[in-house]
C-alpha cells in the first residue's frame, strides 16, 4: 500500500495540537497516520484502559492490534485537548446500540474511524456525528455486494457509471452510509438500504431519501477530501456547519504529548 501524504496533508489545515476548542457551529474532523513503531505502540498502550487493551487483543494480526490501539490512544488525547481532562482519565460510556460518549453527560461529541494507514476523526458539541472512511481497492464482487446492500436507487446510479469512476462512486456511497449509521448509532443492523445516498461524480454528498431517524432534512453529509487512494465522509444532525479539517503528520508526537499531560 503505497500512501501519498504530500497529496492528502496538503488538503488539510496543521493545526496545533493543544487547547483546542470547537465551537457551536462548528466540525473538526482530525486526519492522523497511523503507521506504528514498537515505541509508538508502548506509548499508545499507556494511555488505554483495560476494556481497551482487551479489545485490542481480540484482534488476531497484529496490524489490526496496532491500528486499534493506537487509534483509540490519539482519540484519548485529543479528547483531552478538547476537554483539559487527562487521556487516562477519560470514561466512556456506551449506548444501547454500542455508541461509545464520554460519560457524565458531557457536551463533546466525537466518532472515529481507520482504513489502511489512516484514522479519520470527528468532534462537535452538542449533536451525534458519525465518521467513515475507506481504503479504496479494486473490488472484483463489487456488483455483488452493492446488489446485497445498497438500496435500488444506487443501484442504479451505479450501474450508470463505468470504468475506474465506478469503484470510487461505490466508495463514496458506502463512507457516505457508515458515516450516517454511526451518527445514528443504529450500524449496519439497521439496513443500508433503508436509506439513499448520492453518489454520482461530482453531486454534492447528501442524504436522499429515507424514513424516520434518516429523513434526508435531519442530516448533513460531507466528503472528507482525503486524497490518493482513501475516500471519506462525515455525517452530522442538521445543517449550517462549518467543517474545519485539521491534520497531524505524527501520531508519536500527539501521543508524546498525551503521556506527558497525563502524568502533570
Amino acid at each position: 500500500m503505497v500512501l501519498d501524504t504530500a497529496l492528502i496533508y496538503a488538503m488539510w489545515q496543521h493545526a496545533p495540537f493543544a487547547n483546542l476548542c470547537v465551537g457551536d457551529t462548528e466540525v473538526h474532523l482530525w486526519l492522523v497516520p497511523l503507521a506504528t513503531s514498537s515505541e509508538t505502540l508502548a506509548l499508545a498502550s499507556a494511555l488505554l484502559s483495560l476494556e481497551e487493551t482487551a479489545r485490542a487483543r481480540r484482534f488476531h494480526l497484529e496490524k489490526d492490534r496496532a491500528a486499534c490501539i493506537a487509534s483509540r490512544a490519539v482519540l484519548r488525547t485529543l479528547i483531552a485537548q478538547y476537554t483539559g481532562m487527562p487521556p487516562r482519565a477519560i470514561v466512556f460510556e456506551y449506548a444501547s446500540t454500542g455508541k461509545p460518549r464520554l460519560a457524565g453527560g458531557h457536551d463533546l461529541h466525537f466518532n472515529v474511524a481507520h482504513s489502511g494507514a489512516l484514522a479519520l476523526y470527528g468532534f462537535a458539541r452538542h449533536y451525534e456525528l458519525g465518521v467513515d472512511i475507506e481504503y479504496v481497492r479494486e473490488t472484483p464482487d463489487l456488483a455483488a455486494i452493492a446488489d446485497r446492500f445498497l438500496n435500488a436507487g444506487e443501484r442504479g446510479d451505479l450501474a450508470s457509471i463505468s470504468g475506474p469512476a465506478k469503484t470510487r462512486a461505490f466508495y463514496d456511497c458506502w463512507t457516505r452510509k457508515e458515516a450516517l449509521l454511526k451518527a445514528t448509532g443504529a450500524g449496519i443492523s439497521a439496513g443500508l438500504d433503508t436509506f439513499r445516498v448520492s453518489l454520482l461524480p461530482f453531486e454534492p454528498a447528501r442524504v436522499l431519501a429515507g424514513d424516520g431517524e434518516f429523513a434526508p432534512d435531519r442530516w448533513s453529509l460531507v466528503d472528507a477530501v482525503l486524497g490518493g487512494n482513501y475516500r471519506g465522509a462525515l455525517a452530522i444532525r442538521g445543517s449550517g456547519w462549518h467543517v474545519r479539517a485539521c491534520a497531524c503528520r505524527d501520531a508519536a508526537l500527539c501521543l508524546t504529548r498525551g503521556i506527558a499531560e497525563d502524568e502533570q
